[in-house]
């Protein structure tokens, strides 16, 4: 590792705590790039995803199930109204059907690339830390 790999892992073990057996941890950023609102894109997704809901029943039913799980969780929040919004970022999220051996799976992805126009995304002002899992030749040999 490099000593850009090291500081970012310094950071995050500095940052980690337990609450409530959760485990809390920093996001790594890329210096101080503001990250504006994105709330209209956020509700635009948002909207495309509930027409999509719409035309499934039974996948509006799973994914209803899903989401409700995550905040109950603790996983979630409900994004507040559109009052003091202005320094949030809303984290859109889409459903991801796959079917194996003719079981359907439904799992919720978070869109952490989804952003305004001519804005950063999540993703943009995030560092990305080192490859922790060893390269599986090397494990081989």
């Amino acid at each position: 590792m490099n000593a850009r790999d090291t500081a970012l892992l310094q950071a995050f073990h500095a940052s980690y705590s337990l609450e409530d057996q959760r485990r809390i941890v920093s996001l790594p950023r890329k210096g101080i790039i503001p990250l504006p609102s994105n709330r209209l894109n956020a509700e635009r997704l948002f909207r495309r995803l509930e027409q999509r809901l719409e035309r499934n029943v039974a996948l509006r039913h799973v994914y209803h199930d899903h989401v409700l799980d995550y905040i109950k969780k603790g996983k979630v929040e409900i994004a507040p109204s559109e009052e003091g919004t202005a320094d949030k970022f809303c984290l859109s999220h889409h459903a991801v059907k796959k079917e194996k051996r003719g079981e359907a799976k439904l799992r919720i992805v978070f869109d952490g690339s989804s952003n305004e126009d001519h804005a950063p995304s999540l993703n943009d002002v995030l560092e990305m830390g080192p490859n922790l899992p060893p390269e599986i030749l090397a494990t081989l040999l």
